[in-house]
């Protein structure tokens, strides 16, 4: 049924269709990358949905690798986006496709690969793959996991089931309190039931490491400039935030804007250009500016991907997209930073945008006219501007360490393979 519904959706969907051609001959290719590690016998295998559950993952394998330089880690992937984003990292040596769930396929994998644990990182639960590991003995566990409130997996009809899949980890590493109440419901392993926090604090504190250093060879960048930044914005956050930044910049002649958009497509861009040049406002689009020049536009569109800490690390204050459309991006690699965090209603996909906002640290806009009076009154005290940058700051600061107390239950638990 799934080889059935993934060939039916391959025809619609292209991301499917990448995923599912990807994947052929899939066996091959493990064994060749198996082959040419030098620890065959050491294999930590991880395995992320997508970019985000992998940079969950990093911050463990970081510390697994550090104390333990003498074995191998490896990642696999189910999407094709976590897949092709992954462009290297010291401490993994090699990354896969999960294959599709089958029991025939699950046996294959872990055979080839004969890993002494696997760790999924947040969710994206097999069964074949579960129940297949727990036979063969291989220690499986779920880091940084959550379970929303509003997950099917709590639906009492299914409490057997999941009790009979779950109880196949070794181990559950919850971000919260609240998720960890969540999977007691039907994980019957309560001392393994380990609330450690979410390892996505250690990954955006160690990605803004250096990154003011890399963002001062960025042609608009010039220390004093204010700049407005627009982070991951999609149409519908457009509609909302372009209009009242306009209204700013001609307000503020020594505001700049930084705007990258979630996709940054032709057509996309040329919509978001047409109101700051009706207004008389220069703008431009950073492949277009000329290797060694400086820019001075007022505007700039972000039309490539892999700068969003650099431009964090040089913005003044910042408003989140996504929350006008399907959830608010990643607030965290703004608020590490020490600017005031803006976003709009649709944020509860993010439990750390929720607590920024009960601590007054971060605002939430429902219109233009908000968005206008916030950013406005931010930018009318100076005092505070700077306090509410500290205190988003400081929110991410105390809640790092996840990493370190994943890897010290993981310690204890396999105290045969981790030495």
């Amino acid at each position: 049924m799934l080889y059935l519904s993934f060939i039916v959706g391959s025809l619609s969907n292209r991301k499917i269709r990448t995923g599912f051609r990807e994947r052929r001959g899939w066996k091959n290719a493990l064994r060749a990358s198996v082959e040419n590690l030098r620890y065959k016998d050491s294999i930590y295998l991880f395995h992320a949905t997508s970019v985000g559950e992998l940079q969950q993952a990093l911050p463990v394998i970081r510390i697994l690798k550090l104390k333990n330089p003498a074995i191998s880690v490896g990642i696999s992937f189910f999407s094709p986006s976590g897949y092709h984003f992954f462009k290297g990292d010291p401490n993994v040596d090699f990354v896969c496709y999960l294959p599709l769930d089958s029991w025939f396929n699950a046996k294959t994998f872990f055979s080839i690969i004969k890993p002494k644990c696997w760790i999924i990182s947040k969710f994206d639960v097999w069964p074949n793959f579960t129940f297949r590991s727990y036979m063969m003995k291989i220690p499986s566990f779920i880091i940084s996991a959550t379970l929303s409130s509003s997950s099917k997996r709590l639906n009492p009809i299914l409490n057997g089931l999941n009790r009979n899949l779950y109880s196949c980890f070794s181990g559950i590493f919850p971000i919260s309190i609240d998720d960890c109440n969540r999977f007691a419901a039907f994980y019957p392993k309560k001392d393994a039931l380990i609330v450690t926090g979410d390892t996505r604090f250690d990954q955006v504190v160690y990605r803004s490491e250096g990154a003011t250093e890399k963002a001062r060879m960025l042609p608009f960048a010039k220390d004093g400039k204010k700049f407005l930044m627009l982070g991951s914005i999609w149409e519908n956050d457009a509609e909302v935030v372009i209009p009242p930044t306009v209204s700013i910049l001609r307000d503020y002649s020594d505001l700049y804007s930084i705007i990258t958009p979630h996709e940054p497509h032709d057509e996309f861009c040329r919509s978001i250009e047409k109101p700051f040049q009706d207004a008389g406002i220069s703008s431009v689009r950073f492949t277009q500016i000329k290797d060694g020049s400086r820019c001075e536009s007022r505007v700039i569109i972000i039309d490539t991907i892999g700068l969003l800490a650099q431009i964090y690390s040089i913005s003044t204050l910042a408003y989140i997209g996504g929350s006008f459309s399907t959830g608010v991006h990643n607030v965290m690699e703004p608020a590490i930073m020490g600017i005031p965090v803006i976003f709009g209603p649709r944020h509860h996909n993010s439990f750390e945008a929720l607590q920024m906002k009960q601590r007054g640290s971060a605002f939430e806009i429902a219109s233009s006219q908000e968005y206008d009076q916030i950013v406005r009154k931010l930018l009318n005290s100076e005092s505070y501007m700077r306090e509410t940058g500290i205190s988003v700051k400081k929110y991410v600061l105390e809640n790092i360490g996840a990493a370190q107390r994943i890897f010290n239950e993981l310690e204890k638990t396999l105290e045969s393979t981790i030495s």
